[in-house]
């Protein structure tokens, strides 16, 4: 629907008479912390710290998943700037040696680094995955063979968080949250694997 606008005026006419799309499209994240609306076409200027100049990581809505330098990890809202530390989970992912993704200081002839599982993809749930219960956030963490996810509640500052890693698998492609439950597609025979957050 973005790109059909772009290829002349006839076409961009006949999109507007196209009813809307069921679910929101997605907003472009543009240098500088911008992100572009497409649909209200609008800018937002996101608020994300860069302290210490850690990956920070999309996390889906408008979320976003920071590993910083020191080791931490914390969720921020890019529009209020609010963050919320996950030291249970910075504790769990270092225990299971996975280290942010970040292709410069990656060296392939390092048996250490190749070993070592790096960030592939963060997602969190859109709402509270149960009455009564936080939003729950999941990291992706894969290297050449292997793959886990590491699943932490997201409680206010001062609470601890429940944290649960899957058992490693062959590769995963990709995980997502829907409808109270995570999914995760594994490589090996196109496999879609359901993890029920009430368990």
């Amino acid at each position: 629907r973005v790109r059909l606008r772009a290829v002349c005026r006839p076409w961009r006419t006949r999109a507007t008479l196209q009813p809307p799309p069921r679910r929101p499209l997605p907003w472009l994240a543009l240098p500088g912390g911008t992100v572009l609306d497409f649909a209200n076409k609008n800018t937002h200027r996101l608020r994300i710290p860069d302290d210490d100049g850690g990956p920070c990581y999309s996390a889906g809505d408008n979320m976003f998943f920071l590993h910083h330098n020191d080791g931490r990890c914390s969720v921020v809202n890019g529009f209020s700037g609010a963050a919320t530390p996950l030291p249970e989970l910075a504790a769990l992912l270092q225990s299971h040696m996975v280290n942010p993704c970040d292709e410069k200081k990656s060296d392939k002839f390092d048996r250490k680094s190749y070993d070592n599982m790096k960030i592939k993809k963060v997602v969190m749930s859109s709402v509270a995955s149960l009455p009564n219960h936080h939003r729950v956030v999941a990291v992706l963490a894969s290297n050449c063979s292997k793959s886990r996810v590491f699943i932490s509640t997201c409680r206010p500052a001062g609470e601890i968080n429940s944290c649960v890693v899957m058992r490693e698998r062959s590769t995963i492609l990709d995980i997502a949250f829907f409808q109270g439950k995570m999914y995760a597609n594994v490589h090996m025979f196109q496999e879609l694997v359901a993890v029920d957050l009430g368990d």
